[in-house]
């Protein structure tokens, strides 16, 4: 949009506009301060056209508006940066509500990416210029003349707008208009700055980023610390409790033999020769007996089951959680569920505002439609307008060569025989010359025009035109999923709290494309996620079953099983000394009574079984004994009775038991001898056949 006079005021100085304009990119390019590099732009913007007054706005993307950043005027001596006069000077919407603002001069700039010159304020109806006048009313100045440039990078994206007022006349000082030159040179400084304030705000968050490294560095090492400490304390802490373990064993074998001493010396009141008659028959029950002179505890050795599980607690949570996001950017127009309410597949719960969507079809839609006149006009390239005017131009000026050419010879004929003069001779040479000249010009226009409707050229077209026919397919898309349905059925999820950014979607909250607008829990099953410490979590395998039980329904027996174990510690609910794993447990199917029960959030027991042998060898702990290279038992031999030491192979371990993976069998009588430094040879025997 141009409204603009030609005048006299100039632009840039003796040194030509564009030779300034590359030493004001020099200049740019090696200032890295965004504030100076601002008001550098807005000084050497002024410079150029001899502005008598200018204002820079920023763009400001999250609030969608102008922000006002610099503002300079001569005649009134005024310096300001947005901060010294923000209360006088507020932001600029680009956006009123859904719509585009295009009231004012420079939003509109900001929108359409379009350069606007207007000759006078004043007499313009176009835009609206409350704003100047109320100031020129508080201040006394007059403002005519105003050029608005948008400040576009090379990803085309604004990033300011420059407000050029009152271009002065060089020779008189007054008040102009600003010239098409003055535009021209303008807009080429703005795409300069653009650049340059690209690459200084690039630069600044390089900056950010790099201290914002530094500083997680520096966490980070002091964590690795603290880690460093607590695992020392936690090696520290299992080492005092292993030996806590083996005194309390120890005192236990301790306690047995007493106990036993003094059981088999109340009995020595049956006398000597009830002893020599027990020795004779030795005993096939499991329990208390004596054999020869010392006194000895047996125990026969049965099967027994055997069982080992690891509690855990926890909460029910949705078997699933689905998230929908937002499908594009806009309002939320109509809601149609409540938190924790129970929704099925494909059912409606919200619909999106499309009157800004819609904005953006029909826009995508003219894109498109001129992206596709354009593509065709390539294409026909060789058939148009300005072919067929270019080769019109070419063959009048090789017209107008032949006939000077003819008119040369007809001259020089002449000019042999006195008829005309050196001069007309010569006139007619130098229309020669001219007419070769327009005729070279004309072939060269030719030839850059028929460049035009080249193979790249009509593939460029045609790639504007796939690029807009996908920007208007994708808009359509969006449209198709204004109205948000329900994925699954299940029960609509309160948002979790995260710092003070939570928010609940209700009719009129704006929102982002991507954003999450509900979370739908799946309630065909539960899964409960619970915390294993660094003790258990050896024991705990994908796929084995969960019994899961909860004071909230003690009477339903519920299974599941372990779905996921994490492979690295994470973060405790609290505090705790020792490491914590996550660990998932998910209850895939339900019946209706369950169903009808259970609610989010109820907390529940879990017995996680890790180990089953319902056929164990058990042997008492005090009876096994670990002070030599490997483990053994005493065991009596069925025929002879004696007792002699034999090696075996420990398993799972309870508050009283030892399970015997290898080394006796069924049947098998074990003893405590009660001298067992006098019981014969120490030597461990490998096997027996029943000594």
């Amino acid at each position: 949009m141009t409204n603009s006079k030609d005048n006299s005021h100039g632009s840039g100085g003796s040194a030509g506009p564009y030779e300034r304009l590359i030493r004001i990119a020099l200049s740019l390019s090696l200032e890295k301060d965004t504030d100076k590099l601002l008001e550098m732009i807005l000084d050497e913007a002024r410079a150029i056209c001899c502005a008598d007054a200018g204002t820079l706005y920023t763009f400001e993307e999250e609030e969608r508006c102008l922000k006002f950043a610099i503002m300079q005027n001569d005649k009134l001596n005024i310096r300001a940066r947005g901060l010294d006069v923000a209360d006088e000077y507020p932001h600029i919407p680009l956006f009123s509500g859904s719509k585009p603002n295009h009231v004012n001069v420079s939003s509109y700039a900001a929108l359409t990416g379009e350069t606007v010159n207007i000759k006078d304020v004043y007499q313009d109806s176009t835009f609206d210029f409350e704003g100047p006048k109320t100031f020129d009313m508080q201040t006394g100045y007059r403002t005519s003349g105003m050029l608005v440039i948008p400040m576009k990078n090379h990803l085309d994206q604004t990033l300011g707008v420059l407000q050029l007022l009152n271009a002065k006349d060089t020779r008189t000082g007054a008040f102009t208009a600003f010239s098409d030159q003055d535009a021209q040179v303008v807009s080429a400084l703005a795409s300069l700055a653009a650049a340059a304030l690209t690459k200084a705000r690039l630069i600044e968050q390089l900056y950010r980023e790099l201290d914002t490294i530094r500083r997680l560095k520096e966490k980070e090492d002091h964590l690795n610390k603290r880690l460093t400490e607590a695992v020392q304390e936690a090696e520290k802490a299992n080492m005092d409790m292993a030996a806590a373990l083996k005194r309390i064993k120890v005192i236990r074998i301790v306690s047995a033999a007493v106990f036993a001493f003094f059981l088999v010396a109340g009995s020595g009141f049956y006398g000597y020769h009830k002893m020599a008659i027990q020795r004779k028959m030795p005993s096939r029950q499991t329990g208390t007996g004596t054999v020869g002179k010392d006194a000895v505890t047996a125990y026969i050795v049965t099967p027994q089951p055997i069982s080992l599980s690891v509690s855990l607690v926890g909460k029910l949570e949705p078997l699933q959680q689905v998230s929908i996001v937002s499908p594009f950017s806009g309002e939320v127009a109509e809601k149609f569920f409540e938190y924790g309410q129970t929704v099925q597949k494909g059912q409606l719960l919200l619909r999106m505002d499309t009157e800004e969507l819609n904005t953006r079809i029909r826009e995508a839609t003219a894109k498109h439609i001129r992206a596709g006149q354009q593509l065709q006009n390539i294409r026909n390239w060789r058939q148009s307008t300005d072919v067929t005017q270019a080769e019109r131009s070419l063959s009048r000026s090789r017209h107008a060569r032949d006939t000077a050419a003819r008119k040369l010879d007809e001259a020089r004929i002449l000019f042999d025989k006195g008829i005309i003069s050196r001069a007309e001779y010569e006139s007619a040479e130098e229309s020669l010359r001219n007419s070769q000249l327009e005729t070279n010009s004309a072939e060269d226009s030719l030839a850059a025009i028929l460049e035009k409707g080249s193979p790249d050229n009509v593939r460029v077209a045609e790639f504007e035109f796939e690029n807009a026919n996908a920007e208007l397919q994708s808009l359509r898309n969006h449209l198709a999923m204004a109205e948000v349905t329900s994925p699954v059925t299940g029960i609509i999820l309160l948002p979790k709290a995260v710092g003070t950014d939570t928010k609940t979607v209700a009719k009129g909250v704006s929102v982002n494309q991507g954003e999450l607008l509900v979370s739908v829990g799946d309630l065909e099953g539960y899964s409960v996620k619970c915390q294993v410490d660094e003790i258990d979590i050896g024991k705990i395998r994908i796929g084995q079953q969960v019994s899961v039980s909860g004071d909230a329904f003690p009477d339903l027996a519920l299974t599941g099983k372990i779905s996921h174990v994490s492979s690295q510690a994470g973060s405790s609910e609290g505090f705790s000394p020792v490491p914590l794993f996550d660990v998932i447990v998910t209850i895939e199917s339900l019946t209706p009574v369950q169903a009808e029960r259970l609610r989010l959030g109820m907390s529940c027991n879990l017995q996680v079984q890790v180990y089953n042998n319902p056929e164990a060898l058990m042997v008492p702990i005090h009876m096994v004994f670990t002070d030599g290279p490997e483990p053994r038992v005493y065991v009596r031999g069925k025929k002879t009775g004696e007792i002699k030491p034999v090696s075996v192979r420990v398993g799972t371990t309870t508050m009283d038991a030892v399970e015997i993976k290898a080394g006796l069998r069924l049947g098998d009588t074990v003893v405590v001898p009660g001298d067992i430094s006098g019981s014969g040879d120490p030597s461990l025997s490998p096997d027996y056949v029943g000594w």
